[in-house]
């Protein structure tokens, strides 16, 4: 019985191991993803589907003056200048809806300045 029990031992440890293993590499392949979008000179912004801030990358923060540690969290509310907020709405639909979205779009900066997009 002991041997037994000590090979059921040796499985779930190779298991645990392979495991870490697999989220290791996976944390890495993130990182690097990461690393590239923050290279990237367009501002990369992520939201999740109630308009929070996910992800925002170097130059998101360089353009809009918020960090990366103020932005995250906050909603998309906070670049969208209230009187353009149902064209804002409009366009999160469309990418929604289709997966992208060209046109222009008025945003704000963390100092109140109006930014038009193309």
């Amino acid at each position: 019985m002991t041997a037994a029990k000590g090979s059921i031992n040796i499985i779930k440890n190779n298991l645990c191991k392979l495991s870490i293993t697999s989220s290791k590499k996976a944390e890495e392949q993130i990182y690097f993803q990461a690393s590239i979008l923050d290279q990237v000179r367009n501002s990369i912004i992520a939201c999740d589907l109630s308009y929070n801030i996910i992800y925002w990358n170097k130059t998101a923060e360089q353009i809009f003056l918020w960090s990366k540690e103020e932005a995250v969290g906050n909603n998309i509310k906070i670049i969208t200048p209230e009187d353009k907020r149902s064209h804002f709405k409009a366009v999160m639909e469309k990418i929604q809806a289709y997966g992208f979205w060209e046109g222009e779009i008025t945003l704000i900066k963390k100092d109140g300045t109006i930014v038009p997009f193309i």
